[in-house]
């Protein structure tokens, strides 16, 4: 049990300094978001990640492998200041972890000496042991960590000097690297095999003992249990004493935006100078409809930084909410000039964009914005939403009802394709088969057809109002006859 809390203990602290040194590479490079993040610092709680730390030491663990915990910190890329110097940000971690392995190699081959002063007892064979693991630990990791794959840090160090296409598609697929590597070790047998020869061997030659390795790896696997139950502990004492940021996070993704705008406002006390918190304010007032309020923490950040895309992009939306249509549109002007290394951020005012140029009656234009968004995230259900819209407004029905049969294979767009889809073959005189898209969005439940009835009448409604001011009044009263027979109950027996 001594070696292994001596190995997570060593291993825990070159943990967080590989972590430190991604931190501050990128506070040095123009992230100066670490600093109030807490990420200049070893305390290892704020490097705590539930997947690293937690779920993949499990996984490891059943497969049979050595269940070390992991870490993560959170780089805003877009402030970094040039493609070197994002190189350098993920070097910095491996680079940092060498610098572990150096001073270990540096005590295995100064131990002997204090070999006599240690004779009669464990402890010199529970130290050497216990070092020579770690080598062989770090140079494995190491070298594990440079392979080109997402996510290591291998694959940021050439990322930002790939084609921006190859980026996007390697980022849509990104969650594939665990699984890849998965297949490198228990699939690909001498892969495996390979990388513990090199390790083995690099590590005999740093000068330690491999007995002494494999004494140790029995020892630390004897009590792998008790890590992970350590591990588990240390992840429900971190979700008591979350950062309020991270409560917003967690918030945010469940579209709790107003629990989480009350947390990141106790951030915001807390850190008053990290941007990323205004824009999640600004996000969460939006999604609330409080974009009058929102503008204030927008402009906090596009003073510090003008050229802030997100910034930009949420501030037309809000303008864009409140009917300023045209201001929204000029904000928006230009705006790929402003973003030059990160294009993933354009695709959000893009879609504002295209919005606006619809509601100004433009939809060549709105369509043309659109297409640049899906060009970044080609199955963003939101974007196939409105450039099914703007194909619609623009008479070409049938790449419309293409559109929205793509947007039907998305994973949150179904619903949505079938409703959108039925209205549009219903409006063009197409109603049989409309009607059978909005069946499928039916509740299979009868107790719940009334309000499915009540919800869909308003929808018909309201999407007859849009085409009348469109000026297709034959389409309009399609719906609004066809609103008429569901409400009765005909349409949909």
């Amino acid at each position: 049990m001594t070696i292994t809390l001596l190995v997570i203990t060593i291993w825990v602290f070159s943990t967080c300094l590989h972590e430190f040194g991604h931190a501050i590479t990128a506070y040095m490079a123009g992230d100066k978001t670490v600093k109030d993040k807490g990420y200049l610092t070893l305390n290892p709680m704020v490097y705590f990640h539930s997947t690293t730390t937690l779920v993949i030491p499990l996984f490891v663990l059943l497969i049979g492998g050595i269940p070390l915990p992991g870490a993560a910190v959170y780089i805003n890329h877009n402030k970094i200041k040039s493609r070197l110097w994002l190189s350098l940000v993920s070097f910095a971690g491996p680079l940092f972890t060498f610098f572990v392995l150096c001073l270990l190699a540096v005590a295995i081959n100064i131990l002997p000496a204090f070999k006599e002063a240690l004779a009669g007892t464990d402890s010199f064979v529970t130290i050497y042991s216990t070092i020579a693991f770690l080598i062989y630990l770090h140079i494995f990791v190491f070298i594990l960590n440079l392979l080109p794959l997402p996510p290591l840090d291998g694959y940021g160090i050439i990322e930002p000097w790939l084609p921006k296409n190859v980026q996007r598609k390697i980022r849509e697929h990104s969650n594939l690297g665990f699984a890849l590597l998965f297949v490198l070790f228990f699939v690909v047998k001498d892969f495996a095999r390979f990388m513990t020869f090199l390790s083995a061997n690099l590590t005999v030659l740093l000068g330690a003992d491999w007995k002494a390795v494999q004494y140790a790896n029995v020892q630390f696997e004897q009590s792998s249990m008790y890590l992970v139950g350590a591990l588990v502990i240390a992840w429900i004492i971190k979700g008591r004493f979350q950062s309020p940021t991270e409560k917003g996070d967690a918030l945010m993704k469940k579209q709790n935006y107003a629990e989480a705008l009350e947390q990141y406002k106790l951030a915001k006390e807390k850190s008053s100078q990290d941007t990323r918190i205004d824009l999640c304010i600004a996000t969460c007032l939006l999604s609330l409809g409080r974009s009058n309020e929102a503008y204030l923490y927008l402009d906090n950040i596009l003073k510090v930084e003008p050229g802030d895309v997100k910034a930009i992009g949420l501030k037309a939306a809000c303008l864009s909410e409140e009917g300023r249509y045209q201001e929204a549109s000029l904000l928006l002007e230009g705006i790929e000039e402003k973003q030059e290394e990160n294009i993933e951020a354009l695709a959000f005012p893009y879609v504002v964009k295209a919005s606006s140029q619809l509601e100004l009656g433009n939809p060549e234009l709105a369509l043309d914005a659109v297409e640049k968004a899906l060009l970044i995230e080609p199955q963003d259900p939101n974007s196939l939403q409105l450039k099914a819209h703007c194909l619609s407004a623009l008479g070409r029905y049938d790449k419309a009802l293409a559109v929205l049969d793509a947007m039907a294979r998305t994973k949150q767009g179904l619903q949505r394709a079938c409703l959108l889809k039925g209205l549009l073959l219903i409006s063009i005189d197409r109603k049989e088969e409309g009607l059978v898209e909005i069946k499928k969005i039916l509740s299979p439940k009868k107790e719940d057809r009334d309000d499915d009835i009540r919800n869909l009448k308003k929808i018909f409604g309201e999407r007859a109002e849009e085409l009348l001011k469109e000026g297709k009044e034959t389409e309009a009263q399609r719906l609004k006859d066809a609103a008429r027979e569901i409400a009765s109950g005909e349409a949909l027996s």
